[in-house]
């Protein structure tokens, strides 16, 4: 099983040549390491990314997913599932992960999961795509909240709904976002 296994000099890095895994899967055959889906499309990857930021590892080759990629935040959390953010936000959004939403603080604990829907748009899991974390405590996916704001009213009577979340409809802020 270790006949694969590289530790790069450089950089000190332990990986396996044949599937490109890191770190280095000790105790398993290439075969044995579970096959993972894109963080994005859910398509079955063959083997991880040559990514070499951790955070998109489980990310394939499409342009679409590339793009998906480029607009999310690179950072992993504490407790090594990537963060669900975007790019260039003053503070990480918490971990969307059902089983670490459940050991946070009462006080501080999310209403949605990764796996929950978009309510803007119900197309896609909130895991799916970069979101953000409004202050009233909903989770919604940056591009939907963002074109909410952008299309503003939706007939000839103009009305500042567009300004409130969609569930609460309290005042949309995020800041710690742009």
């Amino acid at each position: 099983m270790a006949h694969y296994r590289i530790r790069c000099n450089a950089c000190n890095k332990n990986f396996c040549t044949k599937c490109n895994e890191e770190p280095y899967h000790t105790g398993k055959t290439c075969e044995q390491n579970e096959a993972k889906g894109c963080r994005f499309c859910g398509e079955e990857l063959k083997q991880p990314s040559p990514s070499m930021k951790p955070a998109f590892r489980d990310v394939c080759r499409k342009n679409g997913c590339f793009e998906l990629m480029q607009k999310s935040c690179d950072k992993m959390h504490p407790c090594g599932h990537p963060c669900k953010g975007t790019t260039g936000e003053k503070r990480c959004l918490p971990c969307l992960e059902a089983e670490c939403i459940e050991q946070m603080p009462e006080e501080r604990r999310l209403k949605q999961n990764s796996e929950d829907y978009c309510s803007i748009c119900y197309c896609a899991s909130i895991g799916q795509e970069p979101s953000v974390l409004l202050e009233c405590g909903h989770v919604y996916h940056f591009t939907c909240i963002e074109g909410q704001i952008k299309k503003q009213w939706n007939g000839p009577r103009i009305i500042f709904n567009y300004l409130c979340c969609p569930e609460c409809k309290k005042e949309i802020k995020a800041s710690h976002n742009q």
